[in-house]
């Protein structure tokens, strides 16, 4: 998508820097990058994604994507005949639990709360699988491992255990990108962008599309397609639109 993306002289490739905000002002938007570059343009597009919630704990950041991983979609393929953790204890856990019961050895569900949440049929599935152990009450201290992940040290009830795995699959959520956002765009309770389906925002020429939306599926193959909707809607509505100074 990149290389094809660069063979069009008329497309500016911004590279290594951060929208700070997005202002609709007359006709007109105005994106700011940085602190105080400012593009103009009579329609954008969000297609700033999702963020995953991190844990906050050492190793983990030392250790991403050597055995620290978000997406159980993505990476669980990866850990084949493996013992991993799932810390979470709601959907987006049991999910990739159950992803990983295809590929994992042994598979620890490490949750913070006295019981599973979400939905009780995959918990269900868990329960019955002689693969995983369910800890609750359980809070996540350290990342272990010097250049890959070998292990994860939790407390229980006040004691401290270190489990020996070779993955970590943090399943705790993930946050929209919308913080750049004009403060009266329309978003759910989840913060997520509410689309139509031409993917125009309640805000007229502002279009979104993936992950940091509404749509059901947060997936690559769906968010490309998203873009590429909102693509074609947002040439549609520059086309219709009145040729302003």
């Amino acid at each position: 998508f990149h290389a094809h993306a660069e063979k069009f002289s008329n497309l500016e490739h911004i590279h290594s820097t951060t929208v700070t905000a997005v202002e609709k002002k007359n006709h007109f938007f105005e994106v700011t990058v940085g602190e105080n570059e400012v593009y103009t343009a009579e329609s954008v597009i969000i297609a700033s994604g999702k963020n995953p919630r991190e844990l906050g704990i050492p190793g983990e950041q030392k250790l991403k994507n050597k055995g620290v991983t978000y997406c159980a979609t993505c990476d669980a393929p990866l850990f084949r005949n493996k013992d991993v953790v799932v810390v979470g204890g709601g959907n987006s856990a049991l999910d990739a639990a159950i992803q990983l019961l295809k590929f994992a050895s042994k598979i620890y569900v490490v949750n913070i709360n006295e019981e599973l949440g979400g939905d009780a049929i995959m918990q269900e599935k868990l329960k019955k699988s002689t693969k995983v152990e369910i800890i609750n009450n359980a809070h996540t201290r350290e990342i272990l491992g010097d250049t890959l992940v070998d292990g994860i040290k939790i407390t229980v009830e006040g004691e401290e255990k270190v489990l020996e795995v070779q993955g970590v699959f943090i399943e705790i959520g993930s946050v929209p990108s919308v913080d750049f956002l004009p403060s009266d765009i329309a978003l759910n309770e989840q913060k997520e962008i509410l689309i139509d389906k031409k993917n125009m925002t309640n805000i007229p020429g502002l279009f979104a599309a993936g992950d940091v939306t509404d749509v059901l599926e947060k997936q690559t193959i769906v968010a490309a397609g998203e873009g590429a909707k909102a693509a074609i809607q947002a040439a549609e509505y520059l086309n219709k639109k009145e040729v302003r100074q």
